[in-house]
């Protein structure tokens, strides 16, 4: 809840969460704060509990997931990304995140920092930090 508080999502926004696994954080997102959610994930066996995650909670007009790698998705509509990823997944999207994001949009990353990136906040939490960025 600290680290949705820090992002702050609007009603209606649109998440990404990249690497959505069980796409809990982004139930918990859409849920909570009415936003809409994109979650890419990779391997079939967490993306079937994402679905079955989004049936129980009822957002199948809220939430869309894709299975592949998200280095081949467009994140320009993005209002907030949020990332899970380890630090070499993470140097790897900056150009991407350069190209596509247009200024304003929040990218959240929970554990690891944007490597070389200084994030406009940290907050530490009881688990791991959680790094924003707001993209300039």
């Amino acid at each position: 809840d600290q680290m949705w508080n820090l992002v702050k999502p609007q009603k209606g926004e649109l998440i990404y969460d990249l690497g959505c696994g069980d796409a809990r954080h982004l139930v918990y997102a859409c849920t909570r704060y009415g936003a809409k959610g994109v979650g890419i994930e990779i391997a079939w066996w967490p993306l079937l509990k994402a679905w079955v995650n989004r049936k129980i909670a009822r957002l199948d007009q809220e939430i869309v997931f894709y299975s592949g790698n998200f280095k081949n998705y467009d994140f320009k509509n993005a209002d907030i990304v949020f990332l899970y990823l380890f630090e070499d997944l993470l140097k790897q999207l900056k150009e991407k995140f350069i190209r596509e994001l247009k200024p304003g949009i929040r990218i959240v990353s929970a554990r690891y920092g944007i490597p070389d990136w200084k994030p406009d906040i940290i907050l530490t939490s009881e688990k791991y930090p959680i790094y924003l960025y707001v993209i300039k």
